[in-house]
């Protein structure tokens, strides 16, 4: 798709590092909307990390293969997690759009004071 995305699954390297090992991790897909208008073009499986890419090929227009793809993604990520007791939380965004960067902002806030609180010992861990 774009040597931007190809860097980000790349980077995705932060989630092994043992220094962050205790860490929450808050994932963005950013710019959604030229991610919508992308798939309906050019297929994931151009990219060479996206190669096992099983959805549908373009064109790729309704909502649901939209959020196939971003679940796509978002597991290609989760699966280059080591630390599997990590919790990630992931959000698909566009800047732009208020309402969802204030959800977003609530969220990681929520995982600082959950991470603060069962660090001092008084929230016990759960999975999602």
């Amino acid at each position: 798709l774009s040597p931007v995305c190809l860097g980000s699954l790349r980077r995705a390297a932060i989630s092994t590092t043992q220094f962050l090992k205790g860490s929450a991790l808050i994932l963005f897909l950013n710019k959604s909307d030229l991610f919508k208008k992308k798939i309906r073009t050019t297929s994931l499986k151009e990219c060479p990390i996206m190669t096992d890419w099983e959805g549908p090929d373009p064109p790729l227009e309704t909502e649901d293969q939209f959020i196939k793809a971003c679940n796509y993604i978002d597991a290609k990520f989760r699966d280059k997690n080591s630390f599997r007791e990590r919790q990630i939380y992931s959000h698909v965004t566009v800047a732009l759009d208020t309402d969802n960067v204030r959800h977003i902002f609530l969220n990681a806030k929520d995982v600082i004071i959950r991470q603060s609180l069962t660090r001092a010992g008084l929230w016990m861990c759960y999975s999602r």
